[in-house]
Parts: structure tokens; sequence; C-alpha cells
């Protein structure tokens, strides 16, 4: 499953934070990080079986679904954490919305000094 000892790093850290916010956060921060622990898992699981190449419609319905979760929280929730949380997961999702529209991003024409 992990072949690099980066991903070995990158999720103990992941499961690290996300048992340390289910064990003393609050409601808010339980919900958070189930949702972003289950959506690591099931974005492992689904990454496994269809492939990294193309595009990847179970990976988006996931991202989309932790969007919904996290603007969920925004709106019923008196934390600023889920504001900054959902910003980054519509990046997430805007990044899915471009390989599907096949667009690429533009650089800025450099200027000569």
């Amino acid at each position: 499953m992990f072949s690099f000892m980066s991903e070995y790093i990158g999720m103990t850290i992941m499961l690290a934070i996300g048992l340390f916010a289910l064990a003393k956060g609050g409601k808010p921060e339980r919900i958070g990080a189930a949702t972003m622990l289950l959506a690591w898992f099931l974005s492992i699981l689904t990454q496994n079986y269809i492939g990294y190449a193309g595009v990847q419609w179970p990976m988006f319905v996931i991202d989309l679904v932790v969007l919904g979760v996290f603007v969920a929280l925004v709106w019923k929730s008196p934390r600023s954490w889920p504001v900054w949380a959902s910003a980054l997961q519509l990046l997430t999702v805007a990044s899915h919305v471009m390989v599907f529209m096949k667009m690429k991003p533009t650089v800025p024409p450099s200027t000569p000094c």
C-alpha cells in the first residue's frame, strides 16, 4: 500500500492528529476529524482500485462530500477553523473541475528587467 518513507510519515501524522481531535476536541472537531479520516481512507482505497490517471469521479465525489460537511460546520459551528478547512477543500474540488474541463493553470508572462 505505501512504498515511500514519506507516506508512512504522512500516515502517522494524519492518524495522530485525527485521533487527538477525536479524543480531545468538541463536537465540531470530532465531526471534522471523523470526516477527514474516513475520506482519507476511502481515497486510498479508491486510488488503489482505479489508479491515478484520467478522470477520478469517485475522488471528486469524496472531496465534494467533505466540502459539504465542512460548509455545514461553518454554518452551525461558532469555531473559525471550518472556514479555513472549507476554503482549502474548495481548492481541492476546483482542481478536480480543472481536470474534468481539461484546463491547465496559466503562468503569467514574465517581464524583462
